[in-house]
C-alpha cells in the first residue's frame, strides 16, 4: 500500500514542479520607460542581471520568491 501512496506523491510533486515551470516561463517583466522593474517591489533590476537571466525581479525578491516556493513544495500547500 505503501508503494501505491509513494508513487502518487512522487507523481503530484513533479506535476507541482512542472505547473510551477510553466508559470515562471509566462512571467512577463515589468517595462516602464524602456526600464525593467521588479515584479515585487517595483526597484529597477540591473542591466546585468537581466541579461545574465532574464530576470523579472530584484535579487532580494527573487531570493524570497524561490524561498517560498521550495516551503510550498515541502508541505505541500497549494498557493
Amino acid at each position: 500500500m505503501t508503494d501505491v501512496v509513494d508513487r502518487a506523491s512522487q507523481l503530484e510533486e513533479m506535476q507541482r514542479e512542472q505547473a510551477l515551470k510553466a508559470n515562471k516561463q509566462h512571467e512577463k517583466p515589468l517595462v516602464v520607460k524602456g526600464v525593467r522593474h521588479c515584479l515585487e517591489c517595483d526597484d529597477i533590476i540591473q542591466t546585468q542581471r537581466i541579461k545574465l537571466v532574464n530576470a523579472v525581479r530584484c535579487i532580494n525578491c527573487q531570493q524570497l520568491f524561490d524561498h517560498q516556493q521550495k516551503h510550498y513544495r515541502k508541505t505541500g500547500r497549494q498557493f
